[in-house]
């Protein structure tokens, strides 16, 4: 009993610690991106920005390429620690969000980015805690609404054919979540790739949600594509808060199941 109660409480420090630490490192992301924000105001600093952005993608893809080779040195690895409070999977997570705000930075407006990523960032520290920590089903969800809002976003800020373009690419992504899910259902929670069976969720989960999620995401890219088509202006700026209204009904169930 003693053995169990003192793990119990080292999973729950840990559990407490790791999301400070995430939410710590978050918070460090939204300083920097205040003081990107207010070097970009000026000409002078939107070129540096812009200029500075190819060193951030750089840092990303080492850091991507840092956190693989620890996690396969990891593999090679016996009688590693239950709980780790940094490992190759969250080297590399950092890696991927510098990437993809170097890319986001070099091909958009400087301080459009900045205030998307003003959301993604502190959105990806939930989503990485939903994924690591707690129920990976939500997490898949999270990831679909997640990606569509980024789609909806380019579908609100474009307008015309490019708006089209943006929404099919959202109608793909739907259907790729769908896809996915079948395939979990159909393997119980686990993928096999050739002879590695790899669990990505736990038995027995149910699977209604996820498919209502890729449902959801769909209808609202053939709505966009209606509501371009009509020439309704602010429409994608509405059908982008309908989908953080779902995230939310969808943040609300799985709490409570976890309860």
């Amino acid at each position: 009993m003693k053995k169990s109660n003192k793990t119990a409480i080292r999973r729950t420090d840990f559990l407490v610690n790791k999301s400070m630490g995430v939410f710590a490192l978050a918070i460090l992301g939204l300083i920097g991106l205040v003081g990107i924000g207010r070097a970009a105001g000026t000409a002078s600093g939107y070129i540096a920005v812009y200029n500075a952005s190819l060193a951030i993608l750089i840092a990303g893809i080492l850091c991507i390429a840092g956190g693989i080779y620890w996690i396969l040195r990891d593999r090679r690895e016996e009688n590693l620690p239950a709980y780790r409070y940094f490992s190759g999977l969250d080297l590399g997570v950092i890696g991927l969000l510098l990437v993809f705000s170097g890319i986001l930075y070099r091909v958009f407006d400087v301080l459009s980015v900045t205030r998307l990523l003003y959301v993604v960032y502190p959105a990806c520290a939930v989503l990485y805690l939903l994924f690591s920590l707690l129920q990976r089903v939500f997490f898949l969800q999270a990831l679909l609404c997640g990606g569509s809002m980024l789609l909806m976003w380019a579908v609100a800020r474009s307008g015309g054919t490019a708006s089209v373009v943006y929404a099919v690419l959202g109608i793909v992504l739907s259907a790729a979540a769908a896809a996915v899910f079948a395939l979990l259902r159909h393997g119980d929670g686990a993928v096999r790739i050739g002879s590695r069976v790899f669990r990505l969720l736990e038995a027995g989960e149910e699977y209604g949600a996820p498919f209502v999620s890729s449902a959801v995401t769909a209808l609202l890219f053939v709505a966009a594509i209606v509501f371009t088509a009509a020439a309704v202006a602010g429409a994608g700026s509405v059908l982008l808060y309908i989908l953080c209204g779902y995230l939310f009904i969808l943040a609300v169930y799985y709490t409570v199941k976890l309860m």
